[in-house]
């Protein structure tokens, strides 16, 4: 089951969300490496820890397949 909360305020920018978070303006999905230091700090609380982020693919873009460098193929192989 998916859920996408409606509210006031909306934002794709992650420093944003950030930001909003830390003036108790809602709440944000971010990763655990971006806020752990407020967390720990007791700035930021978590929620909703038992539900995992939708599936998100990662994409490797270069403008030709032709001459790409070896070290750049290995890492997109990876």
């Amino acid at each position: 089951m998916h859920l996408k909360p409606g509210g006031p305020l909306d934002c794709s920018d992650g420093q944003v969300l950030h930001d909003w978070c830390l003036a108790d303006c809602g709440i944000a999905w971010r990763s655990t490496w971006e806020v752990e230091s407020e967390i720990a700090a007791g700035r930021l609380v978590a929620v909703l820890e038992n539900f995992a982020a939708p599936p998100n693919g990662i994409y490797a873009v270069f403008p030709q397949r032709k001459h790409l460098p070896l070290r750049v193929r290995l890492w997109i192989d990876f």
